[in-house]
């Protein structure tokens, strides 16, 4: 599991996302021509209080059309993102809702008609934390980027030049062959603490993950609706696409 710190910090919701291009380095030593959100590859973590009223602003600096869809948020039709409310490059989208929901890991992505999955996986997405007062008294790990870590699995293909191959199956779809995650190959994380909150969120259009911590079991705190009753030891996790779930792993020192 790994977390880099491009494009991974908690972002004021006072500030708009842009929708962007760009180019990063995915693979080492060469880089790939990607979008972005407020960066040039996927976006940040954004953050938000269960009782607060949201005023969103999205700018769309693409070639073309688009649109974010909150996914697993509570919101109304008009804030919600879907391909109705499609804007076109220049334009800016500014949803508002109010936040009533426990607390849950979530994420924000496009919708636009017929063009979703690709607009995802040029790295058009992102992990959205709602936290409430219950998740604030519970023994969990929730100092971000130490001991609470999102993990952002996604998938990609590549051409000969290193550039994304966005040809589709038929059959299986826009299916990668490489995995990534937080938006670069072999990622690793270096932990500081013996207990840590994985923040897991499968971002692949089309495969399917089985998780495993080698052979050591684990815990199951949180599914996409949120937290569990209790936790649900485990010995691995299977997410689909677009699934969440958040896990505590229990690890030795120097592990």
């Amino acid at each position: 599991f790994g977390v880099r710190a491009e494009g991974r910090e908690l972002e004021d919701l006072a500030a708009p996302l842009t929708a962007q291009e760009g180019e990063f380095e995915i693979i080492p030593g060469t880089m790939t021509k990607t979008w972005g959100f407020n960066g040039p590859y996927q976006g940040p973590t954004l953050y938000m209080r269960r009782g607060e009223k949201i005023d969103m602003t999205v700018h769309n600096e693409l070639p073309e059309p688009t649109v974010v869809h909150w996914h697993g948020l509570h919101l109304p039709a008009a804030a919600d993102g879907g391909p109705a409310l499609m804007f076109d490059p220049g334009e800016t989208w500014e949803p508002s809702w109010d936040v009533d929901q426990p607390a849950a890991t979530c994420w924000y992505h496009p919708h636009p008609h017929l063009a979703t999955a690709t607009h995802a996986y040029r790295g058009l997405a992102g992990m959205f934390i709602i936290d409430d007062d219950v998740s604030d008294g519970l023994d969990l790990p929730h100092e971000y980027g130490v001991d609470d870590i999102p993990v952002v699995i996604m998938d990609a293909k590549f051409t000969e030049d290193d550039q994304f191959d966005e040809k589709s199956d038929n059959t299986l779809g826009l299916l990668g062959t490489t995995p990534l995650v937080n938006g670069i190959t072999n990622a690793r994380f270096e932990a500081t603490t013996r207990r840590v909150r994985l923040r897991l969120l499968n971002g692949a259009s089309m495969r399917f993950y089985t998780l495993e911590v080698g052979e050591k079991p684990f815990h199951v705190i949180a599914t996409d609706a949120g937290l569990l009753d209790a936790p649900v030891e485990v010995d691995s996790l299977l997410l689909g696409p677009g699934e969440r779930a958040e896990v505590i792993v229990d690890l030795e020192p120097g592990k």
